[in-house]
């Protein structure tokens, strides 16, 4: 097993990497890799642009600049709270390629997040936006989760997200027009219930 640690603002990003085999006759091998996420990771996400492929038009690689849409959605920082997920490559004992069933201290919140209307000029802003588990009073967010690709696509089956009833999301000054304009106020989503859900996501 080969440990390795990632400095950032909130501690160290682990990985714990473990190539082995789960079957006593030799015929299981596995890559494991465990991935460990410290309480108060701040990721800075960055925005998404739009953009016809040079690819499409001339062979090139890259992106074509003619009608270009920059800043379409922005995407903020995400903070988190404590996180563990383990990722199995070749044969998965765990059942799933990616498995993520951990705590996460305190939920998800993702800072300075906005849908921008190109045409119009406008967008909807939301100063935080948080995730936390319905019911509980720490904020914590249970999350039992299996990722897996399969041949009609990427699976996502959620068989919890929060407790029991589901989880909470927090929206606070939520606004509507251009950059700066007044607050709506804070908008909440109580007792989501996600749990049991499968996404598939796959092209067109």
């Amino acid at each position: 097993m080969d440990d390795f640690a990632l400095n950032t603002n909130g501690g160290e990003i682990t990985l714990e990497i473990d190539a082995g085999d789960n079957d006593a006759n030799g015929g299981a091998p596995v890559l494991n890799v465990k991935v460990g996420i410290p309480t108060g990771t701040v990721i800075t996400l960055g925005e998404v642009d739009i953009a016809n492929s040079n690819r499409d038009n001339s062979g090139g690689w890259g992106v074509e600049s003619t009608g270009r849409v920059d800043g379409v959605i922005n995407l903020g920082s995400l903070t988190l709270g404590a996180t563990t997920m383990n990722i199995q490559l070749a044969n998965e004992p765990q059942g799933d390629m990616i498995a993520l069933a951990t705590t996460i201290d305190s939920g998800i919140t993702l800072n300075n997040f906005a849908i921008n209307d190109a045409n119009s000029g406008g967008g909807i802003g939301v100063a935080s936006l948080q995730v936390v588990g319905n019911g509980v009073a720490t904020g914590d967010l249970a999350v039992d989760a299996g990722i897996n690709v399969t041949g009609t696509g990427l699976t996502v089956r959620v068989d919890q997200l929060g407790s029991a009833t589901g989880a909470d999301v927090r929206m606070t000054d939520v606004s509507l027009g251009a950059a700066g304009s007044a607050a709506l106020g804070d908008i909440e989503l109580v007792g989501l219930n996600l749990n049991g859900t499968t996404v598939r996501i796959s092209g067109h």
